[in-house]
């Protein structure tokens, strides 16, 4: 990964699915963007604060509209008949999709893919919006990347927007979300671990551009710790000076990461994967 070129044949949902089934990752759809105004996000009751149910707004071209309740980002999907459904993800921290539900949620193509990060297997996501364009998002990625080589052995993709995702699988847990690429540096992206969500390719984004694989492996590479690959706690929002990444540095120090006790997702033992990918095959 020595140059920022797509993966010769993009990978289908299920060749995905079958990867997160045989790490031990839930497959979770992803429904495309739905009309804001037809399937508006409602808050729930809280009348113990006194607050009851409304649909926020945002403001969009200085104009009020609603915020959509399926986003092309949020575990959700479009049933065979195309009406859409929201996944309440957090039910898979704790145990694995069965068949039943992913037949459900990919019997219609147009679904997308994605995840749930864990302990030990975390996805360092890049922002663009971070680096101010996608040039400078490129430039300082591949740097990082050449800054530690075995990142060229796991997976790697670029989102919708042209920000990165990579895998790695941590010896010990992060303890951090927001990340720099110096101690104490500019926040330029998240680290994805236990509950957090992401997106894959090749789910099409809100934009219309589609997740894009870059490298795939078996397995994603393993490092003692975050430290170890050039990613710390991201410090101050304002700079001192500016890293040889071209990112500015603050003067945090980098947390010690707590001793990491190997955990297998509870429940997957009772799913079969070869079961589940034999769901998908059928599907797609």
């Amino acid at each position: 990964m020595n140059e920022l070129s797509s993966w010769p044949k993009p990978p289908s949902v299920q060749d995905v699915a079958n990867w997160l089934l045989n790490n031990n990752l839930p497959p979770l759809p992803i429904a495309p963007e739905q009309d804001a105004y037809q399937y508006p996000k409602v808050n729930p009751d809280r009348p113990n604060r006194e607050i009851y149910c409304h649909i926020p707004l945002v403001e969009v071209d200085g104009k009020l509209c609603p915020v959509s309740r399926f986003t092309g980002k949020n575990p959700s999907y479009l049933d065979a008949d195309g009406h859409p459904h929201i996944v309440n993800h957090r039910d898979f921290q704790t145990r694995m999709p069965e068949p039943s539900e992913l037949e459900a949620w990919f019997s219609n193509p147009q679904n997308g893919i994605a995840t749930l990060g864990n302990e030990r297997t975390v996805f360092i996501d890049f922002d663009v919006k971070n680096f101010g364009s996608k040039d400078a998002c490129d430039a300082a990625v591949l740097a990082w990347a050449e800054t530690h080589p075995h990142l060229k052995q796991t997976y790697a993709e670029q989102t919708h927007r042209g920000g990165w995702h990579f895998v790695v699988q941590l010896d010990h847990p992060k303890d951090f979300t927001n990340f720099a690429l110096e101690p104490g540096g500019l926040h330029v992206g998240e680290v994805l671990g236990v509950g957090r969500v992401c997106v894959l390719a090749p789910t099409i984004g809100p934009t219309g551009n589609p997740y894009r694989a870059r490298h795939r492996v078996a397995a994603p590479v393993a490092v003692a710790d975050l430290s170890a690959i050039g990613i710390f706690k991201s410090g101050a929002q304002t700079a001192t000076k500016s890293s040889k990444h071209g990112v500015p540095l603050g003067g945090a120090l980098p947390v010690k990461a707590r001793p990491w006790r190997k955990k297998t997702l509870p429940g997957s033992s009772t799913v079969d994967p070869w079961w589940c990918r034999k769901v998908l095959k059928g599907l797609l």
